[in-house]
């Protein structure tokens, strides 16, 4: 499973290789010397298989599949060692050959399923899982295979409904039961997950994965200590593991303890020099200049050249690295670099987000009845909005300091509901606060309010206030020209953001926000808190006086000090909340006319005539 975590390595399904570890040396029927030849050929391959020498198992397997091949488990053998040495296409036709000559051998079907996804063909495997279903529905394994399949094909209501069949079957099956797991994570039901994914790890508690995937439901449910011990839990269970130590390093670096963090980190490169993620979390928390995390991002860079992703990812730690050695042009010509990657690999589509605002306006025509309320619910949901990098961590870390909110992050609750509603659905009020609700996890008794963070809930905001009348919204207006200059410098990873990696597009999604916020000042006036940057950075104790009143919340001193408030935090900046409040990133754009020019010329006057006024001209 990929968790969800920023920056966590995560926990990838596998479906094969548990094999090995029981994988018999097949019997040869006869005693002759040749007969005996073969069997040591044969132990060979399975021993090089074992030991994880497969390309050493390949050539000895290919002779010896060449030389017998009408034998059903050598050939197996063969498409195993071609799978495990990486080579699934020859490995898929190998497979397919041997499952020929025996039919009815799930290893054989486990493999040549494995080696199917490998090639990105999901709907072949699950064609041929359903085929060899029907001749053997009572199989645990297929149905826990298929289970896997429909997973890989985003379809994981029905992943649960095969893993449920494979449970019925066989209840012990712990492949299985985890895989549930997986799809009710996929389905943001956390609690579910949790849950298999415990009596996974009570059947396997030598086994790290399983704590991985307890730690991410976790952290999903807010339940970031917990999350923390798992993952150390599972470092230390296997120290050697890559992915644990990450996880651990990630977790600890969200929670503020930045220097158990650099220290996981750097074991994790002492292991593994060229780990990518561990340079990336280490760039994010690093002090100073750090050289030697600059010189294993070059190499990194150059390691993955062929992979436009992780080396925009890559140049733009190294534009933040240098930003803090106070090498600025270094700096800038490493954020064009990565930006420009990243645009050409992601673009953003201007007319598809036009058509998204104009379908969502037309949902809400003026002067359109007020839908009937609905139930209070017992946490009052607090929705912060704005362009990403406007200050809303800063706001949910202020709102968060009083002892009767829960901060939440960057929920994304709405989002599931409103990918079926664009699609065509119609969703009610309720059904809307239904399918929020799921990503809500339990609060304690002494919690009132929870914060959602998310920057583009304001494209949703009317929907929120349909589900949620009482809801309190707050949006942060900052100056377009700072939000783009800190976005410009800031991978902001997922399709909402893709914006983000040229000016003249951050240009057009800030004048559609703009657009968005009048059409909700409009359809709901006076149900929008909205509040200043400016304010926030330099009258900490004013503002959040004010977000204490809109919460109807007593203020307390704490509040103005959102440094000191405790939890983790899932954000582009993860030292700098840490940091006091201050205003150094005020007006730092100016000092980059160049760059900023084609974002200045293309914002709309009419839709910021604050700037207008600024720069001496009228609003059109």
């Amino acid at each position: 499973m990929k968790s969800t975590l920023a920056g966590f390595a995560g926990c990838d399904m596998q479906f094969a290789h548990d094999i090995l570890a029981a994988l018999p040396h097949p019997p040869i029927q006869g005693h002759s010397n040749k007969a005996r030849h073969m069997q040591d050929q044969i132990a060979n391959i399975v021993d090089k298989l074992r030991a994880g020498q497969a390309r050493a198992a390949v050539k000895p397997a290919r002779v010896l599949a060449r030389k017998n091949p009408g034998h059903p488990d050598i050939a197996k053998l063969y498409g195993i060692a071609l799978h495990d040495s990486g080579q699934s296409a020859e490995a898929a036709s190998q497979l397919a050959r041997a499952l020929r000559l025996a039919p009815d051998d799930e290893d054989i079907k486990r493999y040549l399923v494995a080696a199917l996804l490998a090639l990105g063909k999901p709907a072949k495997a699950c064609a041929a899982l359903e085929k060899w279903l029907a001749a053997s529905p009572g199989s645990a394994e297929l149905h826990h295979l298929h289970a896997g399949c429909l997973l890989q094909l985003s379809r994981p209501e029905d992943a649960i409904a095969a893993a449920d069949k494979a449970l019925s079957q066989q209840p012990s099956h712990v492949p299985a039961r985890a895989l549930r797991g997986l799809a009710q994570f996929e389905q943001h039901r956390f609690a579910a997950a949790l849950e298999d994914f415990r009596t996974a790890f009570r059947a396997e508690s030598a086994n790290p994965q399983h704590l991985l995937n307890i730690g991410a439901a976790q952290n999903e449910l807010h339940r970031h200590d917990d999350a923390l011990s798992s993952f150390r839990k599972a470092t230390e269970l296997a120290p050697g593991n890559i992915e644990a130590r990450q996880n651990l390093a990630a977790m600890l670096a969200r929670t503020g303890q930045l220097t158990a963090a650099r220290a996981e980190y750097r074991a994790i490169l002492d292991q593994a020099p060229d780990t990518v993620a561990a340079l990336l979390g280490l760039a994010e928390i690093e002090d100073g200049a750090a050289a030697d995390v600059i010189a294993g991002l070059e190499a990194a860079a150059r390691l993955h050249r062929r992979e436009a992703a992780t080396v925009a990812l890559i140049r733009n730690a190294l534009g933040r690295l240098h930003l803090q050695a106070g090498a600025t042009e270094p700096a800038l010509a490493a954020f064009e670099r990565a930006n420009a990657l990243r645009a050409r690999a992601a673009p953003y589509d201007p007319p598809a987000a036009e058509a998204q605002l104009a379908a969502i306006a037309a949902q809400f025509p003026e002067n359109a009845p007020a839908p009937p309320a609905q139930k209070t619910p017992d946490k009052r949901p607090v929705i912060v909005m704005g362009l990403p990098r406007s200050g809303t961590t800063l706001v949910e870390r202020m709102l968060a300091a009083h002892p009767a909110v829960q901060g939440l992050g960057e929920l994304g609750a709405i989002e599931n509901a409103m990918a079926a509603i664009l699609g065509g659905a119609t969703l009610t009020p309720a059904q809307i606060a239904l399918a929020y609700g799921r990503d809500v996890p339990d609060l304690p008794e002494t919690i009132s309010a929870f914060v959602d963070k998310m920057p583009g809930n304001y494209m949703y905001m009317g929907y929120l206030r349909l589900a949620f009348p009482h809801a309190v919204f707050i949006n942060i207006d900052r100056d377009p020209r700072e939000v783009a200059f800190s976005m410009w410098q800031v991978h902001l990873q997922g399709d909402m953001t893709r914006y983000t990696s040229r000016m003249d597009w951050i240009a057009h999604a800030a004048n559609l926000y703009r657009r968005y916020m009048a059409l909700w000042h409009s359809r709901f006036p006076g149900d929008i808190l909205t509040i200043s940057y400016r304010d926030l950075v330099t009258d900490p104790v004013g503002s959040s006086q004010k977000l204490a009143l809109a919460c109807g919340l007593d203020w307390v001193a704490d509040m103005a000090a959102p440094d000191k408030t405790k939890g983790a935090v899932s954000t582009a900046s993860i030292k700098q909340v840490r940091e006091p409040v201050h205003d150094r990133s005020l007006g730092k754009w100016r000092a980059h006319p160049a760059l900023m020019a084609p974002l200045v010329s293309a914002l709309d006057p009419a839709l910021w005539p604050e700037l207008a006024q600024e720069q001496g001209r009228p609003p059109l």
